[in-house]
């Protein structure tokens, strides 16, 4: 079986602001080079199982995303770009290597931040998730990239920038060119059921989170 790659070193900073009513001043980021930013347009997109019940999943506390296509990303660059008071609870940067599985772009992300399953070591869950989980992003023919977290890295890092560590296991990103799309896809059998059928033997849905992210605009 021909296995995942190439992958390229990729850091994500995912950004929480401080809880509202805490008198904290509002959360604005700044232009970043060699960057690209994301704004969740919704924290929790609906998950429902193949019984079409609904599935219990976390809603993402973070409002905003950076994808940094060269790390290492220092703190106090970090520090720098950031205006305003971040919840440290809910922020997290998130190292690791991306694979590109299914070359394409759009305007619209369903990403998945994902945890695996408590049965399951790092090394299965990638194995399922690059080897087998990707034949159903293939058979929908929209862009797809798969971001294998580096657990080490992005401890130290989170130490390093006054974070807890978010525990992640991987990022999952689609692409898709309009919200109906997005729409009609997730209502798809293929994706309702099977995909959603398949994640259950390497995700805890109950410990990940299911987000819409939309370019930001920035200050």
């Amino acid at each position: 079986m021909t296995g995942p790659g190439p992958f390229t070193d990729v850091a994500y900073l995912l950004l929480a602001p401080a809880p509202s009513g805490s008198g904290a001043r509002p959360l604005v980021l700044g232009p970043w080079p060699q960057t690209v930013h994301w704004t969740v347009a919704d924290p929790a997109l609906v998950k429902r199982g193949p019984d079409e019940s609904m599935l219990a999943t976390v809603p993402a506390a973070f409002t905003t995303v950076v994808r940094f296509a060269r790390p290492p990303v220092r703190p106090e660059a970090v520090r720098q770009a950031i205006e305003g008071e971040l919840d440290v609870h809910h922020s997290a940067l998130v190292v690791g290597r991306e694979w590109i599985a299914v070359e394409g772009e759009g305007e619209l992300l369903a990403a998945a931040f994902i945890r695996r399953r408590s049965d399951l070591s790092a090394g299965q869950m990638r194995r399922r998730w690059s080897h087998e989980h990707v034949k159903f992003a293939r058979a929908l023919g929209r862009g797809y990239r798969q971001i294998h977290v580096d657990a080490v890295a992005t401890a130290r890092a989170n130490k390093a920038l006054g974070f807890d560590d978010p525990g992640l296991d991987g990022i999952a990103l689609v692409y898709f060119a309009h919200a109906e799309a997005l729409r009609v896809a997730r209502a798809s059998d293929a994706v309702a059921v099977g995909a959603t059928e398949d994640e259950a033997r390497f995700i805890d849905h109950e410990r990940s989170s299911f987000v819409a992210l939309i370019p930001a605009r920035m200050a």
